[in-house]
């Protein structure tokens, strides 16, 4: 796909975003009603659109005085504009067009608009718009994080990394840091962690890995990772995994003690174990899902949720 249509095609999931549902799976639907744009093209769309996300509140500045409401035309422009050229074109037919495909001109208004209500993100004073998230958060942003604020603030604006974990029920976590190098990935282990293990260049690719689909590994974010290894947990115990979701959690637990503990899982609404039920045959992990999970309550070591509260409230409130 040319870049006009790219940028074409982000523009219209960005306004099927911003006038209705907010869900990735309007990203996922339009790739599978636009079947002309190869995989590459959608992975090249779909960050264009996350990035704008990202930046929203940064990108709609210079449109404040406009009385029309935010679209995905003001926020591709702005992302033109901050992000693609340091010299703003009168015309460039790498990225505007006149098929009904292409991304229309810019026109002198909006020339205008940029070139004259366009801010360095560095000269805002407005926190909430120099890193897009909620006004209402402000203050306690600010305090949470300290001197820490712009460092952190900053990570948001960028897609976060991606970190993984060996399934070692079937692969040790060296044997995998190696099979991924022979493969072409930068691969690192995280900073005092030996078993965290961070993709510096995924570029999409990690997940057409055998090793991924053949279950030798798992996406797993850092906190997850970390959180999981500090679980009071030892051999033979019997867990329940409340509100198991993704199994995520469970899924790691069955890989670090290599299947030598007694997991459930459970979640209330069983449709949200569909995916945890393909992951753990594809990790060959032993778990047994519950549709009732009070007989077990009794014979439990631990049990872990980060949403029991929510639901016993919700059930029982």
């Amino acid at each position: 796909m040319r870049q006009s249509a790219k940028l074409k095609a982000a523009q219209d999931i960005l306004d099927m975003l911003l006038f209705g549902e907010m869900s990735s799976k309007k990203i996922v639907s339009w790739g599978r009603n636009n079947r002309f744009a190869g995989s590459k093209d959608r992975r090249h769309i779909r960050d264009i659109v996350y990035h704008c996300l990202r930046n929203k509140s940064y990108f709609s500045y210079p449109w404040r005085d406009d009385n029309t409401p935010i679209s995905g035309r003001k926020l591709i422009l702005s992302y033109w504009f901050k992000e693609l050229t340091t010299v703003l074109p009168i015309a460039n037919e790498d990225f505007f067009g006149t098929q009904s495909f292409d991304f229309p001109h810019i026109s002198d208004s909006e020339k205008r608009v940029l070139m004259e209500k366009s801010v360095p993100r560095q000269d805002l004073k407005e926190s909430n718009i120099k890193y897009s998230y909620p006004l209402f958060l402000d203050k306690e942003i600010k305090i949470s994080l300290e001197d820490n604020f712009d460092k952190v603030m900053n990570l948001f604006l960028s897609r976060a990394q991606v970190f993984i974990r060996a399934n070692k029920i079937k692969i040790s976590t060296i044997d995998l840091i190696n099979s991924l190098k022979n493969e072409g990935f930068d691969i690192r282990c995280v900073c005092n962690e030996t078993e965290i293990i961070r993709v510096l260049n995924p570029l999409n690719r990690i997940k057409l890995s055998p090793l991924y689909s053949d279950g030798f590994f798992e996406f797993q974010d850092l906190g997850s990772q970390k959180v999981t290894s500090m679980l009071p947990v030892n051999e033979g115990m019997s867990i329940l995994d409340f509100c198991a979701g993704a199994g995520g959690k469970s899924l790691a637990l069955a890989s670090s003690y290599k299947n030598n503990l007694n997991l459930n899982a459970y979640d209330h609404e069983k449709s949200r174990l569909k995916s945890f039920k393909f992951r753990s045959k594809r990790a060959s992990a032993k778990i047994k899902f519950l549709n009732d999970f009070s007989f077990v309550l009794n014979e439990l070591n631990l049990l872990f949720s980060p949403a029991i509260k929510s639901y016993l409230a919700k059930k029982y409130g």
